[in-house]
């Protein structure tokens, strides 16, 4: 299992900025240097994000975890739409997200981001409460979702078209169009001529050139002519006298032929070429533009996402440190060893469970219940992110 995991823990206000980096430190040396369990980033929140009344935060925290869920389902979703519309082998595909710094976009990996997380003030201002931050971010999330939805559905529509086109085209000559096929040269009509067109099973084709001139008064000798065939059937032209073509109709019926009625119309196949033409044009054009759209929606989603995962270890941290208590989050990459540091951890920082809490957490060891998403309970505050869930995001 490979997971991101968020972990937070307090320090001495009255130390100030070297109280902050003294607890960071600590916390790699445990993790990343002395025992070289996993790697340890610190992950960085704004200093005036405003949590408001604690009433207001176990709300806020209940709403963020059902939050967490929905934004990395629309999220997950885009990058897979991303992903099949840019039409690569799995192994060459690397997501990436964009961001602007109000001058030109700057596109990187998504590790680095993670690793060097930097709150986008531009777009989540902390001079706001936080619930409406995290209402405007849904309300983005929401938007860009269903602009995505439509332009999809837009897409498979067109592309379901093309299919019904093609699978028609690519039928046999039982049901394919046969404009295109039959060109003006094979068709007599005259006053007294007309010609049919037979689709025969490959299997009876000798029979059938052997009897056809039989199948009614007046079939012109000679005249069958083959214009097309494929794996199952083969199309001949054969012309008769006229007044006696349903006759001959008929008789390629009771010797199981199938008469395929056509009428040359240049007109009518240039027309059909050209709105074909159109539409895969259309397709392409679509393709092209839910490509970048969901690449956009991608890179926004994921970047909302985080930062909802950033204000919900805040909020958690509030509400287990509490209002006006400092504290630092560091972002580790879990491959293995999760035992093993939630041992380290524990040891580090069991003093920081009150009785109440204690009792708590001896009672979820005996009977296990299910935490908010990506929640877990220990003395200090974990949100956890398991990348195994989601192999486009390359995050392993």
């Amino acid at each position: 299992v490979k997971m991101i995991w968020l972990v937070s823990v307090p320090y001495d206000k009255a130390e100030g900025n070297a109280g902050k980096k003294a607890a960071y430190e600590h916390l790699h040396r445990k993790l990343s240097v002395d025992k070289k369990l996993c790697d340890c980033y610190e992950f960085v929140l704004p200093s005036d994000l405003k949590p408001g009344d604690s009433y207001g935060l176990i709300t806020l925290a209940e709403e963020l975890a059902k939050h967490d869920s929905q934004v990395e389902q629309m999220t997950t979703k885009a990058l897979r739409i991303h992903f099949e519309m840019k039409e690569v082998e799995e192994k060459d595909f690397t997501p990436m997200i964009v961001r602007s710094n109000g001058l030109n976009d700057e596109v990187s990996n998504l590790e680095p981001y993670l690793q060097y997380f930097k709150w986008d003030d531009a777009q989540f201002r902390t001079n706001t409460p936080l619930k409406d931050i995290v209402k405007q971010l849904m309300y983005d999330c929401n938007d860009l979702d269903d602009e995505l939805k439509k332009k999809q559905q837009d897409y498979l529509s067109i592309k379901t078209n093309i299919q019904s086109l093609l699978r028609k085209k690519d039928g046999n000559l039982m049901v394919k169009p046969l404009d295109g096929i039959i060109k003006e040269e094979h068709i007599v009509e005259t006053e007294y001529l007309s010609t049919k067109f037979v689709v025969v099973p490959l299997a009876s084709e000798k029979q059938f050139l052997s009897t056809y001139e039989s199948f009614c008064e007046m079939v012109v000798p000679d005249s069958a002519f083959e214009i097309d065939r494929d794996g199952e059937y083969v199309l001949y032209a054969v012309s008769m006298i006229k007044k006696l073509a349903e006759h001959f109709v008929e008789s390629c019926k009771e010797h199981r032929y199938i008469v395929r009625p056509f009428e040359f119309d240049e007109e009518r196949f240039n027309l059909a070429q050209e709105e074909e033409d159109k539409l895969f044009e259309k397709r392409h054009s679509q393709r092209t533009h839910l490509r970048d759209l969901s690449s956009l929606a991608f890179s926004q989603m994921f970047s909302s996402w985080i930062h909802l995962k950033a204000i919900r270890v805040f909020v958690e941290s509030v509400l287990r440190y509490g209002v006006g208590q400092k504290f630092v989050v560091a972002l580790l990459r879990v491959h293995r060893n999760m035992t093993k540091i939630h041992r380290v951890l524990k040891k580090e920082y069991s003093h920081l469970a009150d009785e109440h809490f204690s009792e708590m957490m001896k009672y979820q060891e005996t009977n296990p219940m299910p935490s908010p998403y990506g929640l877990e309970m220990h003395p200090y505050v974990l949100l956890t992110l398991n990348t195994d869930d989601h192999p486009l995001l390359k995050l392993n």
